[in-house]
């Protein structure tokens, strides 16, 4: 590759400007080539001094190694650093300085740490979370934010690469890691009124699976239950409910006068613990924001109100995301990353990977009130790599020096959420993400993202019967799945499912159904 000095001087320039200062022979400016001996004539014949060793270092067998050596030069030859079929994907969606020396960096770890655990955490996880935090760092620092807070469970994460990234780069602000979730927030923060929002699609009825999980999404006891809901009794025998049961439950607690009054009476008594905890871990006399990463961002709103029936004064409340769908609203002021609607859905499940679950609330303890905190199982081996690897990647991302670090960061992230979108069949993400598991909707249990196939599964298929794939991802399913069930499944889309498609359009091709459809159409 013949680059123009010029590129070549700023290359040397962003290693070390002393570099730009020696003398500098290229083949692109002189004309002569290594190849051919003649470009190490010049340099021997321009520089007027005894050599008592000449080393030279290069990639090419011929003209960096052979070449030199007969003209006794000692010749160093070294591979070059080779890219795999996914660092080309990185370094082909924005060919430039700065995406060779961030895949250069990623290809390198994998030729040094031959784990595939730890090289998906460096080359694949890196790119969803690290590009963003130091996005909200450099935002926070610029609107003069003083402390960034984390809140639990996605935070714990976001606060551990924010605390490394301020390390390696001398930042001047603060971050704090506190708890809080849907469960602790949303029904303390009904001030006069509960919310509308409540009772929505994405409310506290969206997990509703059986009378136990109804019990907890209307926050109330068997008995009060009972006394309010008598119309609703009969659900108690269901083993699991119907679409319209579920539905049936959401409208009778938004039409009940009753419950609401209760659900407010309970949220006056809940919101003392809770109001004193805030108290207690944020600093209202600075300016603040809370990181965190995607959603709606309705209890973002929940903890804003919060917030303000705390203090004397509006506060205007910041959130960075990744990306929020609901835009700034009042004094819930939100600064997004990226605008492009790619899900993000997926990455709750790296989220959820940790050793303790969302909490339900919050409890006394002398004169400290603390997190409910009730630990569960989770991926140890994951969990333990990115605390190890996260902060390497960091370390060796933030000690290149970019031309432009920001669209670098940017053309990463944005690379690591399509790609996992567009190759749901990747080997890595097949082995160490589909595995995990996640309760996104409130009340649900936990189920891995995409779980494998089952020969029962497909053989019932096979015969015709709906089979319900509990998936976030057939793909990944399937390339989970064993052999046999792969095979089936293109069993059924190339014969079976083709030759039902066939059949109808050959029905609905006959001259006879034709007739009798346009008879039809005409006599409506």
């Amino acid at each position: 590759m013949y680059l123009p000095k010029e590129v070549i001087l700023e290359m040397l320039y962003q290693v070390d400007p002393r570099l730009t200062e020696l003398p500098l022979y290229l083949s692109s400016d002189i004309g002569n080539q290594k190849s051919t001996s003649t470009l190490y004539l010049d340099v021997f014949e321009d520089l007027k001094y005894n050599y008592s060793e000449w080393i030279h270092y290069g990639d090419n067998k011929h003209a960096d190694f052979n070449v030199p050596k007969k003209l006794n030069i000692k010749p160093i030859h070294h591979t070059i650093t080779k890219f795999n079929g996914y660092e080309n994907k990185i370094l082909n969606r924005n060919k430039n300085y700065d995406t060779f020396l961030l895949t250069t960096q990623i290809a390198r770890f994998r030729e040094n740490d031959k784990s595939r655990l730890n090289y998906y955490v460096y080359s694949y996880i890196s790119s969803y979370f690290i590009p963003y935090v130091s996005w909200s760092i450099k935002k926070a620092i610029k609107e003069n934010i003083k402390t960034l807070y984390f809140i639990s469970r996605d935070g714990e994460l976001l606060k551990k690469i924010a605390d490394e990234i301020i390390s390696v780069k001398g930042y001047n602000i603060k971050t704090k890691y506190i708890y809080g979730s849907r469960k602790a927030w949303r029904i303390p923060s009904f001030i006069n009124e509960v919310d509308k929002e409540f009772f929505s699609p994405f409310g506290n009825f969206t997990g509703l699976t059986k009378f136990d999980s109804t019990l907890r999404a209307l926050h109330i006891s068997e008995q009060e239950f009972d006394e309010i809901f008598p119309q609703l009794k009969h659900i108690k025998g269901c083993s699991e409910f119907t679409k319209s049961t579920k539905e049936l439950i959401r409208v009778s607690a938004q039409n009940n006068n009753k419950y609401k009054k209760l659900l407010l009476k309970k949220a006056h008594e809940e919101r003392k613990i809770v109001n004193d905890y805030l108290i207690q871990e944020i600093d209202f006399n600075e300016k603040f924001a809370f990181v965190e990463y995607w959603g709606r961002g309705y209890t973002q709103d929940c903890l804003d109100r919060l917030l303000n029936n705390i203090s004397n004064q509006t506060i205007n409340t910041i959130f960075f995301y990744a990306r929020s769908i609901y835009p700034t609203v009042g004094t819930s002021i939100r600064y997004n990353y990226t605008s492009k609607m790619t899900s993000l859905i997926f990455i709750e499940s790296i989220f959820a990977n940790m050793p303790y679950q969302s909490i339900p609330g919050y409890r006394r303890n002398n004169n400290v009130v603390e997190p409910v905190i009730n630990f569960k199982n989770y991926n140890k081996q994951l969990y333990d790599a990115m605390d190890k690897i996260l902060p390497l990647f960091i370390q060796e991302f933030f000690n290149n020096k970019y031309i432009d670090e920001d669209e670098v960061e940017r053309n990463f992230y944005d690379f690591g959420v399509e790609y996992f979108k567009n190759n749901p069949e990747d080997d890595f993400i097949v082995e160490f993400f589909a595995p995990l598991k996640d309760s996104v909707i409130l009340y649900e249990p936990e189920i891995e993202y995409a779980p494998a196939i089952s020969y029962k599964m497909a053989s019932q298929k096979l015969l015709g019967k709906k089979v319900p794939l509990k998936t976030k991802n057939k793909r990944m399913s399937l390339k989970r799945s064993p052999l046999g069930v792969q095979k089936a499944y293109q069993f059924h889309i190339k014969y079976l499912k083709n030759r039902k498609s066939k059949i109808i359009r050959q029905f609905l091709n006959n001259r006879v159904i034709k007739a009798i459809m346009k008879l039809k159409t005409i006599l409506k």
